[in-house]
């Protein structure tokens, strides 16, 4: 990477890394991509928290951004960010085909409009929803960033992100038990 690579131009990048690595897992599926693009938005979210300079700003500057990331605590705010996004993408892409057959004037939503506004509340809810993985990561890195001492690999990340995905359905059924 050139040290003058902007942040866009460098999340760029990591998109198209997860892109070629997906392609030795083709069983992932759509879910692959929207796993990358809930990465790179998971990056932007990160990133940008360290203020606008660093938009259009050298590499360096984007070390160090990710390096502030680099906590429990902030690896909690990256996953639930995360999971946040993918949960959001991958309940839109499920609605949004059903979507389209309740947007009438028999169907349960009235018009456009509501239909829109019944997007944003389903975005705004999968991403609240994963506050429940901000506080099980921050654990989750502390141990094995630092009990363990072992490194982040595929296979632990894969691990990770199903349990991750488990804590939020099980939440989420827990919820819906209690309606």
């Amino acid at each position: 990477m050139e040290p003058q690579t902007p942040v866009l131009t460098f999340l760029s990048d990591v998109g198209d890394v997860v892109r070629r690595d997906r392609s030795f897992s083709p069983e992932s599926g759509h879910f692959g991509e929207i796993a990358a693009l809930s990465l790179r938005r998971a990056l932007m979210d990160a990133l940008g928290e360290q203020g606008p300079s660093l938009f259009g700003a050298p590499v360096d500057q984007i070390r160090e951004g990710l390096r502030r990331q680099s906590g429990a605590d902030q690896f909690g705010r990256l996953a639930r960010s995360f999971v946040g996004d993918f949960l959001a993408r991958t309940l839109s892409a499920a609605v949004d085909r059903e979507l389209s057959n309740h947007a009438t004037m028999a169907g349960s939503l009235g018009d456009a409009a509501e239909a829109r506004a019944f997007s944003a509340a389903l975005d705004r809810y999968a991403r609240e929803s994963a506050v429940i993985v901000q506080q099980f990561a921050a654990e989750w890195y502390a141990k094995h960033r630092w009990q363990t001492r072992t490194e982040f690999t595929r296979r632990n990340a894969g691990a990770f992100v199903a349990v991750a995905l488990r804590k939020i359905g099980d939440d989420l059924e827990l919820a819906g038990a209690r309606e």
